[in-house]
């Protein structure tokens, strides 16, 4: 009987790989070579226990990159911008993986990326375009590839967006959508999905899916937030040129940001997503789940 494929899994002690990293090891068809900087950190040994061969390598770093894809059949690759909110690197990063994928004859490389918002509406959003960039050599490269563009993280809400306590006891969702819609993900249920698209090479390659469990606005959010957690919840109602003021580390990358996600040629795909993963969590359905955390940190 011949081994399982091997699927090298970078960001492996993050959130999108983590989640990768384990649904693969759950589904049994593939060997996990979990890609990480520190092989001794306790996130890694968590992942070593579940199962997964932790490989230690550095994006930077090209020829460590090669040696941990070697003799695999596939990769999933997340580049993370803002680690130091650097869109160069983060390129560079991206092609040392492609050229490394290339070079050992990896068969499906999955990447998670985001679309070049610049090319498709004129204004720079740093925190994309370097994806986008990084999606472009891929394509440009011949190389068995799909792309997943994932939306809105709900867990986002636990930092920058946590509601914030007002002097009557209830609390203001100060997300700047101004009225439109926004697309969401629970981060960490990525995995099932890539487990269907490595599985269904076939169906798959060569495209790109945006994914998004449900779309909502912070209206809806809010009324959500009040029916689950038992405290009134309300749309802060912050405009995005008021957002853009905040005294907070990236602030002009965020504000480009939610330009893009208020224009319509932001796009995801529910029902796409519900067919690769129809388990994907609702925004009620995750506050459920996390019902005690988020108030402890709202009440901070």
């Amino acid at each position: 009987m011949a081994s399982p494929k091997v699927v090298v899994v970078f960001g492996a002690t993050g959130r999108q790989g983590g989640s990768v990293a384990r649904a693969l090891v759950k589904d049994g068809q593939f060997t996990v070579r979990a890609i990480t900087r520190h092989g001794d950190s306790e996130k890694a040994k968590e992942l070593e226990k579940e199962g997964c061969d932790v490989v230690v390598a550095d994006l930077d770093d090209k020829p460590s990159v090669v040696e941990a894809m070697r003799g695999a059949y596939g990769v999933f690759l997340v580049t993370n911008y803002w680690e130091d909110m650097d869109e160069e690197r983060e390129f560079i990063e991206g092609k040392n993986a492609v050229d490394a994928a290339i070079e050992c004859g990896i068969e499906h490389l999955v990447y998670s990326g985001l679309e070049d918002a610049k090319e498709l509406c004129g204004y720079s959003v740093p925190c994309f375009d370097g994806k986008g960039r990084v999606e472009e050599y891929i394509r440009s490269c011949g190389l068995p590839y799909t792309i997943v563009r994932l939306s809105f993280y709900m867990g986002n809400v636990f930092n920058y967006f946590v509601p914030k306590k007002q002097e009557d006891g209830s609390f203001h969702l100060e997300i700047p959508m101004e009225g439109h819609p926004l697309y969401m993900v629970c981060v960490r249920e990525v995995g099932p999905i890539i487990v269907c698209i490595f599985g269904d090479p076939g169906e798959y390659a060569g495209r790109t899916l945006g994914l998004s469990s449900e779309q909502l606005t912070v209206d809806e959010m809010a009324q959500q937030m009040t029916e689950c957690l038992g405290v009134e919840v309300n749309n802060g109602n912050v405009p995005l040129s008021e957002f853009c003021k905040l005294n907070i580390p990236g602030i002009d990358v965020y504000c480009a940001m939610f330009k893009y996600f208020q224009s319509d040629l932001y796009k995801r795909d529910i029902e796409l997503t519900r067919k690769l993963n129809p388990e994907w969590s609702t925004f009620r359905e995750w506050l459920a789940r996390n019902k005690e955390a988020l108030l402890a940190a709202m009440n901070q």
